[in-house]
């Protein structure tokens, strides 16, 4: 499968960040203090410009150090989001791939979202399960391919290429295609998407990348020894 490389952003690693903001700050003391001892021992008058260039030093090292904190801070939080994102992605795949197994069938009515609150996802256990820690304002931040529902997953070829749930900004019991693929990428421009309809497979990608079908990617499930066809909703 032709893994797309994350869009490339602020990328420093935690450890070089908190040396470079060590750096600044321990800098910006080392100059406060110069500039008090200087002025405790009346050299401040015949050193002013010195005295000054170390003062823009000092001032310029904290706020590069807050920037580079601010900066580190942003992206471990958005590292955090990616990661709960894809437990919630894959937890909720499986949990579908369970339900359509009891039932021999993926939901008819398209309402996937109420029919594993009805047991199949555990609140409790679970909490904010539908919940993209990218987009808290949405009460599901996932969708679901529908070209599975109507079908049973004992006709289906668990294919590697076939898209499953992915993330989308269309809400609860959000189902359909491409087309509900996100505008706006949420995770260092990357989504969200589980492969085969058993859900056990993750991958993230661009949008651009999911919307054009190729050997490694599918919406039209396949049925076991047949050409990919078209689910239907009921």
């Amino acid at each position: 499968m032709g893994r797309v490389e994350p869009v490339q952003g602020f990328e420093i690693s935690g450890a070089l960040l908190i040396t470079l903001v060590a750096f600044g700050v321990l800098l910006s003391l080392y100059c406060l203090v110069i500039l008090v001892l200087r002025q405790r021992h009346g050299l401040e008058r015949h050193a002013r410009p010195l005295a000054i260039a170390r003062a823009v030093l000092a001032t310029a090292g904290l706020l590069i150090s807050a920037a580079l904190l601010s900066q580190w801070l942003a992206y471990r939080t958005a590292g955090n989001q990616r990661v709960s994102c894809v437990h919630h992605a894959k937890n909720l795949a499986v949990a579908l791939s369970i339900y359509a197994t009891d039932y021999d069938a993926f939901p008819t009515d398209g309402k996937w979202c109420d029919a594993l609150s009805a047991g199949w996802v555990d609140p409790r256990k679970m909490p904010n399960a539908f919940v993209c820690p990218a987009r808290p304002d949405l009460r599901c931040g996932y969708a679901v391919n529908s070209a599975l529902f109507g079908l049973k997953p004992s006709q289906l070829d668990n294919s590697a290429s076939m898209v499953g749930l992915f993330e989308s900004d269309a809400g609860w019991n959000a189902h359909g295609g491409p087309e509900l693929l996100p505008k706006s990428p949420r995770h260092f421009g990357e989504i969200w998407v589980s492969f085969g309809w058993q859900g056990m497979l993750m991958g993230s990608y661009r949008p651009e990348v999911l919307r054009n079908e190729t050997e490694w990617l599918t919406w039209k499930p396949t049925m076991k020894g047949s050409e990919p066809i078209t689910g239907h909703v009921r």
